[in-house]
């Protein structure tokens, strides 16, 4: 086994940092324990056993990356048994971030989960750009390609919260967003919307709604 030090490139971390913040609240984002990740991951049958370059999995509301990285080592784990390059992968998987910051984020933590794998440090990070997009999913999920997977947590905002426009757009897009909606509503729809007949939707869901 190789023990050397995983290799460091420009868009990454400084060494000790595993690129991913721990839980808090930013903009209507939770950031998710890893725990809760992989046993999201586990029920939606998201395992390295499957042939998942053959798939896509979108993360909506990637924030700093947790859900992200979990699928990255994965993937790639995946590809290893299956006989793939990584190459094969590279339309595998589509986060998107609203937050270029956050997005920036995301793109470390993958690239860093990518080089403690060995991958390539040049690859890493060529691929993590490639998987993480600043941009509205909910604004651009009609346009995208159906997934096998839509994994994550989505943001919790009051519709009543967000810019006039954007609300109206959200509004006009989704049925859902009726009175004092909660944008997680939307991305639940989009996430159905998007997914392939057999595809499987893995959101974490506020508990409001057993009270509604």
């Amino acid at each position: 086994m190789n023990t050397e030090a995983a290799p460091k490139v420009e868009l990454l971390d400084p060494p000790g940092s595993s690129g991913v913040r721990p839980p808090r609240e930013k903009s209507g984002v939770v950031y998710t324990r890893a725990w809760v990740v992989d046993l999201i991951l586990d029920l939606v049958g998201y395992h390295p056993t499957l042939d998942l370059a053959k798939t896509l999995a979108v993360e909506p509301a990637a924030g700093d990356g947790a859900f992200l990285v979990a699928i990255a080592r994965r993937l790639v784990a995946s590809c290893r048994i299956h006989g793939r390059s990584l190459v094969d992968a590279e339309r595998s998987l589509m986060g998107y971030e609203l937050d270029e910051e956050s997005a920036m984020s995301a793109r470390k933590a993958v690239a860093n989960a990518l080089l403690a794998v060995a991958v390539d440090p040049a690859q890493a990070k060529d691929v993590a750009r490639s998987w993480v997009r600043t941009g509205d999913y909910l604004l651009d999920a009609h346009q995208l390609p159906r997934a096998d997977f839509v994994i994550g947590n989505p943001p919790y905002i009051r519709l009543e919260d967000i810019p006039s426009p954007v609300a109206t757009a959200y509004r006009s897009a989704y049925r859902t967003m009726r009175g004092r909606a909660d944008i997680y509503v939307a991305f639940y729809e989009a996430a159905l919307r998007q997914l392939k007949p057999d595809g499987v939707c893995g959101l974490i869901c506020a508990d409001r709604w057993m009270l509604n």
